[in-house]
C-alpha cells in the first residue's frame, strides 16, 4: 500500500471512531444520564451523588500516580492505545451489563455499573 493510500485509510478509521466515541460520551453523561440510570437502578441518594465524586477523584488521581512513569517510558503509544481499547471496551460492557441484568437484577447490575465506571473513569 502507498503511503497516501495508508493515510487515507487512516483518516476515515479514526473520523468514524472519533465520532462514535463522542456520539457515545452524551449517553454517558454524569450530569443528567447517568443519575437517572442509578436511580432506575434503585441507587439512593448517597450512589447518585457517588457519580460526581467518582468523576473528579478518578480523572485526577491516576494522573498523581502515572505521570512522572509514563513521562519517563521512552514508548508512549503503546499505553495509549491499549488504555484506549480498554475504555471502548468497557463503554460496550456497560451496555452489555445494563441490557442483560438491567430488569433481572438491578442491584448486581448497579455493582456492576460503578465497578465499571471507576475503571472508565
Amino acid at each position: 500500500m502507498d503511503a497516501d493510500a495508508v493515510l487515507k485509510k487512516n483518516f476515515w478509521i479514526h473520523l468514524i471512531e472519533g465520532a462514535t466515541y463522542l456520539s457515545s460520551g452524551v449517553l454517558l453523561s454524569p450530569q443528567t444520564v447517568l443519575p437517572a440510570l442509578v436511580d432506575k437502578l434503585g441507587g439512593g441518594n448517597v450512589a447518585i451523588g457517588a457519580i460526581p465524586i467518582v468523576v473528579s477523584l478518578m480523572y485526577f488521581l491516576p494522573q498523581i500516580v502515572s505521570a512522572n512513569y509514563i513521562r519517563s517510558s521512552p514508548f508512549r503509544k503503546g499505553w495509549t492505545l491499549r488504555l484506549g481499547m480498554l475504555q471502548r471496551v468497557q463503554i460496550l460492557l456497560f451496555a452489555i451489563i445494563i441490557g442483560f441484568l438491567g430488569l433481572r437484577s438491578p442491584g448486581v447490575t448497579l455493582a456492576a455499573f460503578f465497578v465499571i465506571y471507576v475503571v472508565n473513569q
